[in-house]
């Protein structure tokens, strides 16, 4: 009976991305998320797709971090919390114990902290007496060490012995011990893009990028096509159509330095997408690109009702491919479910991993039992959402979720998953869409990065400086350090700084990332010998 079921292809596509943490070309990053993100996630990301012989995914990995990689390589090369981790716990200085009680308990408390016993203590002990002195330099150097092992996945443990030596030592740890853990996180990251390029030549993954630095696309492209309130105050004439086009072009130029191969598909930055933005993509040769599934309600004015248990009454519309035309060509265009998204990064971590696995392979089941009745043969369900940033509130890192979902999938010869390009390349019931409107991951709202008080501030001052650095590439056409003062310049259009700006999102670091975003702007100037203007040293938070 099962064999008579129409199968339901499955496109898990993670996207792999960390804004640039470096504010200084040769100078140490301000935060270590890639480093930590890298150990944690997108090596075991790896790992565990390919564990089963059926299951393959989709991967976007940021030109950024292909960077931070390669950066990490580097022994001498570190964010200011790595390079703590390997100073002698004998000559810190005030201000760095100061640093250390601060951030090197940045982790998951439940899944992170509360497991182990010494790095508990010190976390009550931080709680109830912050003071510097009331540690001694055994407990900062035991600090420091649990730190960076908790970030470390478990899957790790059996090609580095060593760790669970050190994970079982518990206190006591020497700067030795330190410099050893910092090494295997070096070792981990040298092995990220070998392992993907492996995967790729052998057909368990597809690999796409995204503008370089992360810009939300719409929103340079033509900001009139994002704003829905336009408070007196929201900036009206971004233009930074050239930006936007560079971005794209530098990132596959990346992306084919790295990997020998263009790739077909791009990931559009908070899973923004307008018309403007859709027609410069087919332009420089993109294949295809996805969506919110919002951005299909919008556009298409399909219905997709959900019932009591959030299931689409309806799951056909959301699981075709859409064509669009445009005078240079045709792009596909995938939608992705949404639900699955909110269910991994929000209810599954609270529930055990049986429950939450039978959940998500039930849904799957549910969808398929829909299509039944379908004039098509194929049906694909895109499952789409960041690579990283969930784990850490799941037991065991999500190992245990993920590996359970993965071994439902790889034993149901009624459900496959597909590389995107494979399957558009096979698929002959595609649905052409005759409009596109602007929206993001949050439906048609832009107002997270745009149209907001200290957002626009942010834009105000990015604007500020387009305009300087274009009149100084017209009198310095020639100027090597042009090239510097742009990619200051790109670096400050990524998402990153305008999500934190303002309501409704705080980061507990918002201070860190409006000192970083206004550094790349005064550095747009110090490229070129130029005195930063005097209002880039007003913080905007």
């Amino acid at each position: 009976m099962a064999g008579k079921l129409k199968k339901l292809s499955i496109a898990f596509y993670w996207h792999f991305y960390q804004p640039v943490y470096g504010i200084k070309k040769d100078s140490d990053y301000i935060m270590p998320w890639s480093r930590l993100h890298a150990v944690k996630d997108y090596m075991s990301m790896l790992m565990l797709a390919k564990k089963f012989r059926n299951i393959k995914i989709n991967i976007n990995i940021s030109p950024t971090l292909l960077d931070d990689f390669e950066k990490y390589s580097d022994n001498n090369f570190h964010d200011i919390h790595s390079r703590l981790s390997v100073k002698d716990e004998n000559l810190l200085t005030d201000e760095e114990k100061k640093f250390i009680l601060s951030n090197f308990f940045d982790a998951n408390f439940e899944n992170m902290i509360l497991p182990d016993k010494q790095y508990l203590l010190l976390a009550q002990k931080f709680q109830k007496n912050p003071d510097i002195n009331s540690f001694s330099k055994e407990e900062y150097s035991d600090l420091m060490a649990l730190f960076n092992l908790a970030w470390i996945n478990p899957v790790h443990y059996g090609k580095y012995p060593e760790l669970k030596k050190l994970k079982k030592k518990g206190c006591n740890y020497t700067l030795e011990d330190r410099r050893k853990i910092i090494q295997i996180h070096r070792d981990i990251i040298k092995r990220i893009i070998p392992e993907m390029k492996k995967m790729l030549k052998s057909g368990k993954i597809e690999l796409t990028t995204n503008p370089y630095y992360h810009p939300v696309m719409p929103i340079l492209i033509d900001s009139s096509d994002t704003i829905q309130t336009a408070n007196d105050d929201t900036p009206k004439d971004i233009e930074m159509k050239k930006s936007a086009k560079a971005q794209i072009i530098s990132s596959i130029s990346r992306f084919y330095e790295v990997f020998n191969t263009v790739p077909k598909g791009i990931w559009l930055p908070e899973l923004a997408i307008s018309l403007k933005t859709v027609k410069l993509l087919t332009e420089l040769g993109i294949n295809w690109i996805i969506a919110d599934e919002s951005c299909l309600v919008n556009s298409a004015k399909e219905i997709l009702t959900r019932d009591f248990d959030a299931n689409l009454e309806n799951p056909y519309p959301l699981l075709k491919t859409y064509s669009y035309k445009t005078s240079n060509g045709d792009i596909r265009i995938l939608f992705r479910d949404s639900l699955f998204p909110n269910l991994i990064n929000y209810e599954y971590p609270s529930m055990d991993t049986i429950h939450s696995s039978n959940d998500f392979y039930d849904r799957l089941k549910i969808i398929q039992g829909k299509i039944q009745s379908s004039p098509d043969e194929t049906h694909l369900l895109t499952i789409a959402l960041d690579g990283e940033n969930c784990w850490e509130m799941y037991k065991n890192y999500g190992n245990d979720f993920l590996e359970k979902v993965y071994k439902a999938i790889n034993n149901d010869s009624t459900l496959e998953t597909v590389l995107i390009s494979e399957y558009n390349s096979k698929d002959k019931h595609i649905k052409t869409m005759n409009t596109i409107k602007a929206g993001t991951q949050n439906s048609q709202n832009f107002s997270f990065w745009i149209d907001e008080p200290l957002k626009n501030k942010a834009w105000d001052y990015l604007k500020k400086v387009r305009d300087d650095l274009e009149i100084c590439a017209k009198r310095r056409s020639k100027n090597a350090n042009l090239h510097n003062a742009f990619r200051e310049f790109f670096i400050a259009q990524a998402s990153d700084w305008f999500w934190w700006y303002g309501e409704p999102n705080h980061s507990g670091h918002d201070n860190v990332f409006d000192y970083m975003f206004r550094t790349h702007l005064k550095n747009v100037y110090s490229s070129l010998n130029i005195e930063p203007p005097e209002y880039l040293d007003e913080p905007i938070s």
